[in-house]
């Protein structure tokens, strides 16, 4: 393996972008700049080893960009009034596929080498969709829809597989973000986008085999190894146990960053207990974090590629290896692509909207940077974007605002900051879902203002020096989050009417009032925490349903257990009748 390398402000030098402007096609550079307040922005990357293109998903422009990385020609070839997420290509065909998650739709391409592909053909797959892929034929087609729960199994109809049906809906036990489908067993393996968990189903009936559940979090993504014996993925994990002292940060008692792998051969009654390994070399070490790992590779030759997003670098290692090479590229650093023949790599660097080269041969290292486009000045709330996402605004890089509150939701893990006045309390990690209009904040109802909270997060959470700057920005980026849309609309008016009628009766809504469903006192709710305090804010109840715990500790693990089990301020138990319509009504907030 290569020696440590790091590229920094010279591989953005003048002299690139210069070679950019000469390389680059005016037509595209019109196309792009013209895109929308956010310029380039790629989120996936796929080659193509029949065309020798690279392809990119580049998210908020609404495009579908093909690049050749021979002379760095970028050319737009598909334009969408929302978001393209995904790129992938559909197997045994030369066509490429475009997901627009906002219009539920599929886009089918087929590459011109000559003139731009031709769309053949769009197909709608359903709301809230977070990914795709397709088995090795291309006959089925596996979804992931993140807010309703669900994962849909859709078959192939006719030669051309320019027609997919829907076979199968499959209800999950969580919100999903990512998979993978393996073969050889006939499994697909999902994993969920806020906590530990892993679920595997037959691939081909979509029947629910086994599950894993760890006290991890943050699993973005996964990868089969090249023997197709161990699933790899990357992940956090937040410990309630450590502080947000600098002591416990700086040796990953708090907060650690990680790519392990398990064992999938297991018979599904030994699989839930499967253990996680990590590999022989270290991903960070004090002084040296790795905040944020997001995608995950296998290149031909037993490399494993992971981008660490929140510092801006790529790791690379080998299973043998006892050391990490990790290098910087740019900023956020959230897709991998690997060309076999050339022994390339390509890095989507969301945050630079750029693309880095790695040549993987005669040593690793930064080849070269493809800009998708002239860099455009930041507006505030884009600034606060990129320093929520940007670890480096925590003690050496260990973790972003987003490590914990994932995608501007919650992580589903308890952490033990300053935020109650002391240590030795961990509580729940909150959504910050119209973060701007539930205050007070923390869960003492301790800030009185949004702006203090960002202020005293950063210092006292993160031990970092917060700035007028910094802090302006996060709180322009946080006023804009939304509440995640509820997992389902119920299909019964009339049960829905019904649990309205007796959260009101209850006396819900005395403390979760609409129409954020909070309140800005503190109440004694019969439970209390380690240091004794008894009088808690409550949180908006908007989105609850996508909560992996509820109650300051956790100690619900789901709204029927906080209603039967722990009758929260229920003065009795609710008849069975209401009780389903009342999480009907819950449900749908």
């Amino acid at each position: 393996m290569a020696t440590f390398e790091r590229h920094a402000a010279a591989n953005r030098s003048w002299t690139r972008w210069a070679a950019f402007l000469i390389c680059f096609p005016l037509a595209a550079l019109w196309a792009i700049n013209a895109s929308d307040a956010y310029g380039a922005d790629p989120c996936d990357l796929v080659w193509d080893v029949q065309t020798e293109r690279l392809w990119v998903a580049n998210g908020r422009a609404g495009t579908l960009l093909e690049i050749n990385p021979a002379n760095r020609k970028i050319r737009q070839v598909l334009r969408r009034p929302s978001s393209i997420t995904k790129v992938c290509l559909l197997p045994e065909s030369s066509m490429v596929v475009a997901l627009e998650p906002a219009a539920g739709k599929l886009h089918f391409l087929a590459p011109n080498a000559s003139s731009s592909p031709a769309l053949l053909r769009s197909i709608d797959i359903g709301s809230h969709v977070v990914d795709i892929t397709f088995d090795a034929d291309g006959h089925q087609l596996f979804v992931l829809h993140r807010w309703r729960h669900q994962a849909t199994l859709w078959k192939a109809e006719g030669a051309d597989k320019l027609n997919f049906h829907l076979s199968k809906k499959i209800d999950l036990p969580f919100a999903p973000l990512t998979q993978v489908v393996d073969e050889a067993r006939d499994r697909w393996i999902i994993g969920a986008a806020f906590g530990g968990r892993l679920l595997a189903l037959n691939s081909q009936s979509g029947e629910v085999l086994n599950s894993h559940n760890r006290p991890i979090h943050n699993i973005r993504d996964m990868a089969l190894s090249p023997d197709g014996q161990h699933l790899w993925l990357t992940h956090q994990h937040l410990y309630p146990e450590g502080t947000t002292l600098r002591g416990d940060i700086q040796w990953g008692f708090l907060m650690e960053n990680r790519v392990r792998s398990m064992a999938i051969n297991a018979s599904p009654d030994q699989w839930a207990s499967v253990e996680l390994l990590p590999p022989k070399a270290a991903l960070e070490q004090p002084g040296n974090a790795a905040g944020d790992p997001e995608a995950i590779l296998w290149t031909n030759r037993q490399e494993c590629l992971v981008t660490l997003a929140g510092v801006g670098e790529l790791a690379v290692f080998q299973p043998q290896d006892t050391t990490m090479l990790r290098m910087g590229v740019g900023k956020r650093p959230v897709a991998l692509a690997y060309d076999p023949v050339s022994r390339t790599a390509f890095v989507a660097n969301r945050g630079s909207g750029s693309i880095s080269t790695i040549s993987m041969d005669p040593e690793i290292r930064v080849s070269g940077t493809i800009r998708l486009g002239p860099k455009l000045s930041k507006g505030l709330t884009q600034k606060g974007e990129a320093l929520f996402h940007d670890a480096h605004l925590s003690f050496h890089g260990w973790f972003s605002c987003h490590s914990c509150h994932t995608d501007g939701h919650a992580n589903g893990r308890l952490n033990d900051n300053e935020a109650d006045g002391s240590f030795g309390a961990p509580k729940k990690v909150l959504p910050l879902g119209h973060v701007a209009k539930t205050g007070p904040w923390s869960w003492l109802g301790s800030r009185q203002q949004l702006s203090d909270e960002i202020h005293r997060s950063i210092l006292t959470t993160m031990r970092e020096v917060p700035s007028e700057e910094k802090e302006e920005a996060l709180l322009a980026y946080m006023k804009t989050l939304q509440a995640p849309p509820p997992k389902q609309i119920p299909s019964s008016k009339v049960l829905l009417k019904a649990g309205k009628e007796i959260f009101e009766k209850t006396g819900c809504a005395d403390c979760h009032v609409p129409p954020y469903y909070t309140d800005a006192a503190t109440y004694h709710t019969g439970i209390e925490d380690e240091q004794g305090n008894r009088r808690f804010n409550p949180p908006s109840l908007l989105g609850v349903s996508h909560r992996v715990h509820l109650l300051h500790d956790g100690r619900a693990d789901s709204l029927r257990n906080l209603l039967t089990e722990h009758q929260h301020m229920l003065s009795n138990p609710l008849p069975k009748q209401d009780l389903e319509s009342l999480i009907v009504f819950l449900e749908s907030l």
